[in-house]
């Protein structure tokens, strides 16, 4: 069933928690979060193309009525017998076959996975690719299920002339990614997702094969920083001339516009890469503002300008984690006020990027160790994440700082021609 409504994107919003919320190590996002993503007049889909959120029932057992019986279509007005229904319907699940769908509302159909199929152009024209993406995807453990889900995304994208479907990205590569397929131990850290298990099998049997690996490192923070990295510091600090400072949150919009520069030249190998627009930061700003440390957010200026920078959020996902127990209008209060009022014990890595002019300067490492010296004050761990299997100068920098890869996710991709 696509979401045509608020109710149906609030319903889309829940569905993880009617899913999940007996999993111990499930966090729910904070009220409304999702909705805001997934909206039509959203900030993804005014800048850069479309999101189809879709939500699969399961019905009660077709058997419990004779094949003359009829119900009513997605329309209102079309009248199918339910033999008609059992042809449109797979095994233990409604399909994007609108008759099902409706079927399995009316007669008690409980949601039983959701996924949204999503048109990115400005990956697209900056990539010169024709992918489709897929994102927000859950389920429960049936096969059946995950397959309908990725069916139904891969036709819409299809339909909109994509050759592959890639994902899971909730809604883009600078939201949150990946399916966790390994590190179940603990809730995510913030931006981060967490499904069970089962699900890497799932996305399998459902014709998606991995195309990516993502790593998530965790380094403890309340410990001596090696000798050996303080004498490459020292080393780097002579040679660099480069200066750190944080963040100012007074003048925020120029700093944002500061971060937009760098962000757009630094990160231009990442895989999967399109320059992030303006917009985009001023609207994610004004949602970070309410978490963000500014201390955690670093510039390295050489020559008079900010050739550098490092962003670091506190986890606030311990937060709401904490405040799962309560509903409604209840978990949104206690969410902000821990928010206002509790510090969160950890605090992740999200970016680090270095103007291609001073790379061959050693900026990655010295701001590497700037923020988790600036860290070890008020966190007791710090993950970085996420960092591409191919990116042996972070990864090498977090194992020299004492840390241990902790996650590992995916992105996974089917091909449609």
């Amino acid at each position: 069933m696509p979401c045509k409504s608020k109710t149906d994107r609030q319903l889309f919003e829940t569905i993880p928690e009617l899913l999940h919320a007996k999993e111990p190590h499930f966090t729910p996002p904070f009220p409304g979060s999702v909705v805001k993503l997934i909206e039509p007049e959203g900030a993804f889909c005014k800048q850069h193309g479309s999101i189809v959120p879709l939500i699969i029932f399961r019905h009660e057992p077709l058997s419990k009525f004779a094949a003359g019986d009829t119900v009513l279509g997605a329309s209102g007005a079309q009248r199918l017998s339910v033999q008609e229904v059992l042809d449109g319907a797979s095994t233990g699940a409604t399909t994007q076959c609108a008759s099902a769908v409706e079927f399995g509302k009316r007669f008690n159909g409980k949601p039983v996975g959701r996924i949204a199929a999503i048109i990115n152009r400005s990956h697209n024209s900056y990539n010169k690719d024709r992918v489709g993406f897929f994102g927000f995807f859950d389920f429960i453990n049936d096969p059946a299920v995950a397959r309908a889900l990725v069916e139904a995304a891969a036709k819409i994208v299809q339909q909109e002339g994509m050759t592959s479907l890639r994902g899971p990205y909730n809604p883009s590569i600078n939201d949150d990614c990946g399916v966790l397929t390994e590190g179940f131990h603990a809730p995510s850290f913030v931006s981060m997702p967490w499904n069970p298990p089962y699900y890497e099998s799932l996305y399998k049997q459902a014709g998606l094969e991995s195309v990516r690996k993502l790593y998530a490192w965790m380094i403890p923070l309340q410990r001596e920083t090696p000798e050996r990295v303080n004498k490459i510091v020292q080393r780097l600090y002579k040679r660099a001339k480069v200066t750190i400072r944080t963040l100012d949150m007074k003048n925020l919009k120029k700093e944002m516009e500061i971060i937009h520069r760098l962000y757009n030249r630094t990160l231009d190998r990442n895989w999967g890469f399109y320059p992030i627009a303006l917009d985009d930061l001023l609207h994610a700003a004004d949602d970070l503002k309410a978490i963000a440390d500014p201390g955690l957010i670093l510039f390295a200026c050489a020559e008079g300008r900010e050739v550098a920078f490092s962003l670091s959020l506190p986890n606030v996902n311990e937060l709401f984690h904490a405040a799962r127990g309560r509903k409604g209008i209840l978990r949104f209060l206690e969410m902000a006020l821990r928010i206002q009022f509790q510090r969160p014990k950890d605090a992740r890595l999200c970016v680090l990027g270095v103007d291609p002019e001073y790379r061959d300067k050693g900026l990655s490492a010295l701001l590497f160790y700037e923020v988790f010296v600036r860290k070890k004050a008020k966190y007791e761990r710090s993950e970085v994440s996420w960092v591409e299997a191919n990116n042996t100068e972070i990864l090498e920098g977090a194992e020299l700082m004492g840390g241990h890869r902790d996650r590992t996710y995916q992105i996974f991709e089917k091909n449609l021609v």
